[in-house]
Order: structure tokens, then C-alpha cells, then sequence
């Protein structure tokens, strides 16, 4: 009588090991597409260092505070400890290739643009542009806005940022 029931429980054990490595392989089988979390990051990062806590950077603005520091903005990356390059360039082949991009637009109070600088890979804007298509392989794209004074309170602007992650080969699958 035990060896049918013997049987019948490595069958059972075999199914459901066979079942539960197809649920795994099948599950693995996707990237995770994480540009999203990627775009939301360098947003955040981005806002932190224009306007820390809330506040104008003091070097945003010239000294002069009538105008923006241009050098400031040209040595934005490193002032604020960005790096553009990806981490995993050699395995996509991303050498040539930026593979992120963001613009930041400074606004009045009456939402008129006062100053506008951009880095990264400026090709990557356009497929953010047409927005209402949802396709795997257009970048990750986020727009977002924030408010914010400088440290004497004198200035008040509207900031605009919209950030890019392309990414396309690592966290896009086609089917």
C-alpha cells in the first residue's frame, strides 16, 4: 500500500517544483523597468540643489542678484554632484550615448521665462514630447514644477523641470 502512495507524492513534489520554477523563470523573464523611479530621482536631486529646503541657492544668482550665475550652470553637474554617464554603458553599448537628459526653466511670478539651461542628451526631448502615445520604448519622462523664494526674499520664481531617462534597451522588452 505505501509504495503507490510513495509514487503518487514524488509526482506531486515534482509538480509543484516544476510549477513553481516556471512562475520564477517566467516572473525573471522581464526587466524591471525602472526609469521611472531613475527620472523621480534626478528630478529630486536637481530641486535639491536649486533650491535647498525650500530657498534659492545663494550661488544660483549672480552677485549682483539682478541676473543667474552662468557659471554656476555651466559647472552645474559637478556642483551638485551629478553623473550623466551610465553605469552599465559596456553592456548596452552606451559609449556614444547620453542617456539622460533634463531641462530646467526659471519663470516670473507672472510665469514669463526668465532663464532656461539644459544637460544630457538633448535627442531624448522630443519622444517626451508626444507624451499621450504609451509605448515600452520611449523614454521615461517627467515634468514637474515647484516654487520657491531666494534667501533675501526679494526673488520669487516658478521653476520647471523635465527630466529623461532613455534607457530603452536595458528596461524595455519587445514581444
Amino acid at each position: 500500500m505505501e509504495k503507490p502512495l510513495t509514487f503518487y507524492w514524488f509526482v506531486i513534489i515534482f509538480g509543484v517544483a516544476l510549477i513553481l520554477s516556471m512562475t520564477v523563470i517566467k516572473f525573471h523573464d522581464h526587466p524591471y523597468d525602472i526609469r521611472d523611479v531613475e527620472g523621480l530621482l534626478l528630478k529630486n536631486k536637481i530641486a535639491d540643489c536649486i533650491a535647498p529646503s525650500g530657498r534659492l541657492n545663494s550661488k544660483v544668482l549672480n552677485k549682483t542678484k539682478t541676473g543667474f550665475n552662468q557659471t554656476f550652470f555651466d559647472n552645474f553637474l559637478k556642483e551638485c554632484n551629478l553623473n550623466l554617464s551610465a553605469d552599465d554603458r559596456e553592456s548596452y553599448n552606451w559609449d556614444e550615448e547620453i542617456q539622460y537628459y533634463f531641462e530646467v526653466v526659471f519663470r516670473d511670478m507672472n510665469e514669463k521665462e526668465i532663464y532656461k539651461f539644459e544637460k544630457g542628451n538633448a535627442g531624448i526631448k522630443g519622444l517626451c514630447l508626444d507624451n499621450e502615445k504609451k509605448f515600452a520604448l520611449l523614454p521615461g519622462c517627467f515634468k514637474s514644477f515647484f516654487y520657491t523664494i531666494s534667501k533675501d526674499k526679494e526673488n520669487r520664481y516658478f521653476i520647471d523641470i523635465l527630466t529623461s531617462v532613455r534607457k530603452t534597451e536595458k528596461n524595455a522588452k519587445l514581444k
